[in-house]
């Protein structure tokens, strides 16, 4: 999408922005009234039932927060595809991202200086999601040499163990489940994502597995869109992770969320007129 054009593509970029639109309230729809009939039937009414259900249309189910960034990475594709025509251009806007959402930021917590974190994050153009955005453009464009993807796969590994142990340890210290790990602006995600995007970059097609890779990828949207409902409708049976041993119960509840929710995706792909305004 950041590929550069003679001239910018305002009627898809606007199209691209109302079919996502769309996508997100029809999902947000059934997730926010699925329940309405359901609890008329056991309960009798619905007496507050609607009120509620209208703020969770408005907003989305939980899982549906990314797609309120990316709705505005829409809009400003045109605008991001000027930025990637000049290769001096991308790389000056990648180092302010870096300096503003990692390098001050950390060292100014390491200096105990929380003036300045508060100063960057009134800055906040610079930092977040549009970074990862163009990082992963230019990795892709400008592919790093075989010495640097060393160090940067290094430090993906070391990212990703930081995030396992770090979760474990805080969830246990606090007794409660700690997420913090896994924010976009830490330092830890942003060595994973670098070399999870370097690794894909330098791989014009999989080998192993490639077909499915394809097709998974083309009904990924609504494989997660649908996947907590067969998640909740389980939690509601009594069926969690800590159901039995969590070193059984994850990786067999994920494959089959994962396999349902394929289905539903295929089906629903299938589906004619439907499947040209799914995403």
């Amino acid at each position: 999408m950041l590929e550069t054009k003679k001239e910018p593509d305002i009627k898809g970029v606007l199209a691209r922005f109302g079919k996502l639109l769309m996508n997100l309230y029809m999902w947000s729809a059934f997730y926010a009234f699925q329940g309405i009939a359901v609890k008329l039937i056991l309960r009798g009414n619905t007496e507050g039932l609607w009120s509620d259900s209208w703020q969770r249309f408005l907003w989305g189910h939980y899982h549906m927060w990314f797609v309120f960034p990316i709705l505005g990475f829409y809009l400003l594709l045109p605008i991001l595809q000027k930025i990637c025509e000049n290769k001096v251009v991308i790389e000056y806007f990648l180092w302010l991202w870096l300096l503003t959402a990692f390098i001050i930021p950390i060292a100014a917590s390491f200096l105990k200086l929380d003036w300045i974190n508060t100063w960057i994050y009134k800055l906040n153009i610079l930092i977040g999601y549009p970074g990862y955005f163009l990082l992963g453009y230019y990795l892709k464009k400008y592919p790093l040499s075989k010495k640097i993807q060393i160090p940067v796969y290094i430090g993906g590994v070391v990212g990703f163990l930081y995030i396992v142990t770090g979760t474990i340890l805080q969830s246990y210290i606090q007794d409660i489940y700690c997420d913090s790990f896994f924010s976009p602006g830490s330092w830890n995600v942003f060595l994973y994502v670098t070399a999870i995007f370097t690794f894909f970059a330098n791989r014009n097609e999989m080998n192993f597995g490639y077909s499915l890779v394809r097709k998974t990828a083309r009904y990924s949207f609504v494989i997660y869109m649908v996947h907590p409902f067969f998640l909740e409708k389980l939690n509601m049976m009594g069926i969690t992770t800590i159901s039995f041993s969590s070193l059984f119960s994850v990786p067999v509840l994920t494959f089959l969320i994962f396999i349902c929710s394929y289905a539903v995706a295929a089906v629903i792909h299938r589906i004619p007129y439907l499947n040209k305004w799914i995403l």
